[in-house]
C-alpha cells in the first residue's frame, strides 16, 4: 500500500507536460504488452488485432488523433465522472468512478474485439486515474486526458505504418 502511495505522490507531483508524455507511454506500452500475452495464450495472430481501418491517413489523423480523444475524454471521463460524483454511494469512491469509467471505455472499443477492448481497459484506467488526479489538483482535467489519449492514439498511428 505503501507502494502505491509513492507512486500516486509521484505522479501527483510531476509537471504535466511531463506527465502526459510518461502516461501515454505507459498507456500505450501496457496495452502492447497485455495484447501480446493475450495473443500468445489464444494463438493469435498480431496482424488481426481488429483495430479501427481508416481510408486514409489524413482521417486517421482526424479521427483517432483528434476527434476520438476529445469525444471519448467528454463522455467516458468527464460525463461519468460529474454524473457519478453527484450520487451520494459513490462520491467517496473514486476508485469505483474509475472502475466504472474503464469499463465503458472499453466496452465501446468492443466493436473491434473483445482482446482490443481488454488492452482498452488498461488505458481507460490510466486515463480515468489522470482524470482523477487532475480533477483534485483543480487543472482542466479534460485536456490533460485528451492530449494523453492523443499521446496513445499518434504513438499507435506512427507504429502501425
Amino acid at each position: 500500500m505503501r507502494m502505491l502511495k509513492t507512486c500516486n505522490d509521484f505522479l501527483y507531483n510531476m509537471k504535466t507536460p511531463k506527465y502526459v508524455v510518461f502516461m501515454a507511454c505507459v498507456g500505450y506500452a501496457s496495452s502492447i504488452i497485455l495484447l501480446n500475452i493475450i495473443y500468445l495464450i489464444m494463438g493469435i495472430n498480431f496482424s488481426q488485432d481488429g483495430g479501427p481501418t481508416y481510408i486514409n491517413v489524413l482521417d486517421e489523423i482526424l479521427f483517432a488523433i483528434i476527434l476520438s480523444p476529445i469525444i471519448e475524454t467528454l463522455v467516458f471521463q468527464t460525463f461519468v465522472f460529474t454524473v457519478m460524483k453527484e450520487m451520494r454511494w459513490f462520491k467517496s469512491k473514486e476508485f469505483l468512478i474509475m472502475l466504472f469509467s474503464a469499463v465503458c471505455f472499453s466496452g465501446m472499443h468492443m466493436i473491434y474485439n473483445a482482446y482490443y477492448a481488454m488492452s482498452a481497459f488498461i488505458i481507460g484506467l490510466i486515463l480515468a486515474y489522470s482524470f482523477s488526479i487532475y480533477s483534485k489538483k483543480g487543472k482542466k482535467a479534460s485536456v490533460v486526458v485528451i492530449l494523453i489519449h492523443s499521446f496513445i492514439n499518434m504513438i499507435s498511428v506512427i507504429f502501425s505504418y
